[in-house]
């Protein structure tokens, strides 16, 4: 069995608030800071409460850079708005690292596609050239057989 493991560049840039962020989808500190801020989702009862938000901030600063958070939210600013930018945050990464799965599953559906269409093709050819040669030796067409 062959392992092609390719390189590409994790890199993405995020535009939050007329600002951007870099971020790096294959960085595994974030990849854990945004398991475990949903490992929190799941475990915590008041997601909205002061300590929770805040580690909503630290794994902003874990995933776009340190200060980010300060750089996006003012220091007074109370909202839920750290928990829904995490909750994105998490979505991208979760997108991209299933990205190559999801590129492999449309390429083989595709292929059945094609297969299939091509399959069809041939069978209309099929029944033209049945229907040729029926009309050349007047036979009589019938449909498929009935069953009986």
């Amino acid at each position: 069995m062959k392992l092609d493991l390719e390189y590409a560049s994790g890199e993405r840039i995020i535009e939050i608030r007329d600002k951007e962020y870099k971020c790096n989808v294959y960085d595994l500190k974030a990849v854990r800071a945004l398991q475990d801020f949903s490992k929190q989702v799941q475990e915590v009862q008041d997601i909205f409460n002061d300590d929770f938000l805040s580690m909503c901030r630290t794994t902003i600063d874990t995933v776009l850079g340190k200060g980010s958070s300060k750089s996006i939210f003012k220091a007074t600013e109370k909202s839920t708005m750290p928990y829904y930018l995490c909750n994105k945050l998490y979505d991208i990464y979760i997108e991209e690292l299933g990205r190559e799965k999801k590129e492999k599953e449309k390429a083989a559906a595709d292929h059945e596609i094609d297969m299939m269409r091509r399959y069809n093709e041939q069978m209309r050819a099929f029944y033209e050239t049945m229907k040729m040669a029926g009309d050349k030796y007047d036979l009589e067409q019938k449909g498929p057989a009935d069953k009986h």
